[in-house]
């Protein structure tokens, strides 16, 4: 091959490779063409569109603007006409701090120390150190001013005797009979011991109270000295109306009824499916100790024996009474607060004289 034909040859390639290129850049040209097209397309959609919204949100601005230059106006209206007839400014009305109940114990005056003295009193202090006895021991003492005999327990042994107030309200205990129990308690026997004592030495008699609670100290010649609480129970005694439990009123056409007698430590209840018989514990060392135990029921299905359970569970958490008035009872129990360290009370019974009586 000459020189001339590869020279031509030569050519030919570099003419289809330069044609290749521009092909390849109009190529390239059309699709940057089209991408900044599709940009502006896009740029004027968005200008539109703000356009638009601008257009719409103007009369909104506007119409807020006009609002609030009413309200500006009748602001300033009200304020005119108040300044116009000031209203007067209320009385200053000095509270007073309402001084809380004395609750302190005070003396009782002796005036007829068999009314004051008559009925059951526990045994709650001995020599200034309070009584605890294990559940189930009780010290106590019953003075009946007509037969002039003492009945009571020292925590350990029945007791009774005669007895006869002297002049200076001293009581002169004779002929004393008691059990002859023992108990490995020594609570139980110490408060005998102190008791006893006390008794044999014809003590001096002192009345007190704190609110309605009444005390009474038997102060012996020598270092014994018993201080007593009067079973304060009495007002429990009698047939009562279940009124609510649990804080919900009882909703039932035949009421449930409930009797105590406290003397002899039972109670009855009765509704309109079935009877229930239980025991009555007063706890010595509580005020207004009550609880009540042993709950028998017949059994029997009626149409709220739900609600017959319901009073039967709140009545055996029940640990002591509260008169709120001659007709109405509240029982309580104790339970811990949200905090977990303390108890508080919490009404679980409320009971109501029959109002036909």
């Amino acid at each position: 091959m000459s020189y001339d034909a590869q020279r031509y040859k030569k050519m030919i390639k570099v003419k289809h490779k330069f044609a290749h290129i521009m092909k390849n850049a109009e190529f390239c040209r059309l699709i940057i063409n089209k991408k900044v097209n599709f940009k502006l397309m896009k740029i004027k959609k968005l200008t539109i569109f703000s356009l638009v919204l601008a257009f719409l949100i103007m009369p909104m601005d506007a119409l807020a603007d006009r609002k609030r230059s009413k309200n500006n106006n009748k602001r300033e209206i009200r304020n005119e006409e108040f300044n116009a007839n000031p209203v007067p400014a209320p009385a200053v009305v000095q509270e007073y701090e309402q001084p809380e109940p004395d609750v302190r114990e005070a003396p009782v005056r002796i005036n007829d120390i068999s009314k004051q003295m008559s009925g059951e009193w526990n045994v709650v202090e001995v020599n200034g150190e309070r009584v605890s006895l294990p559940r189930g021991m009780r010290a106590f003492l019953c003075f009946d001013f007509k037969s002039e005999m003492i009945y009571g327990n020292t925590g350990v042994n029945d007791l009774n005797a005669s007895f006869e107030i002297k002049r200076d309200n001293r009581i002169e205990v004779e002929n004393l009979i008691m059990t002859k129990k023992t108990a490995n308690v020594y609570a139980a026997q110490n408060v005998e011991r102190e008791l006893l004592g006390v008794l044999r030495e014809s003590p001096a008699i002192s009345l007190s109270h704190k609110q309605d609670i009444v005390y009474m100290e038997l102060k012996g010649k020598g270092r014994h000295v018993v201080r007593l609480r009067r079973q304060n129970l009495d007002f429990m005694n009698g047939e009562w109306i279940v009124k609510s439990v649990y804080g919900k009123y009882l909703d039932i056409p035949s009421k449930i009824r409930l009797v105590n007698d406290v003397n002899a430590k039972t109670v009855n209840i009765f509704s309109e499916g079935n009877v229930i018989n239980g025991v009555i514990y007063i706890d010595p060392t509580v005020e207004y100790g009550i609880e009540y135990e042993n709950l028998i029921s017949t059994h029997n299905q009626w149409r709220y024996v739900d609600k017959e359970t319901r009073l039967l569970i709140a009545l055996e958490e029940v640990l002591y009474c509260r008169r709120v008035n001659d007709r109405e009872v509240e029982l309580y129990t104790k339970v811990i607060d949200k905090s977990g360290r303390r108890y508080r009370d919490n009404v679980v019974v409320v009971l109501e004289r029959d109002r036909r009586y």
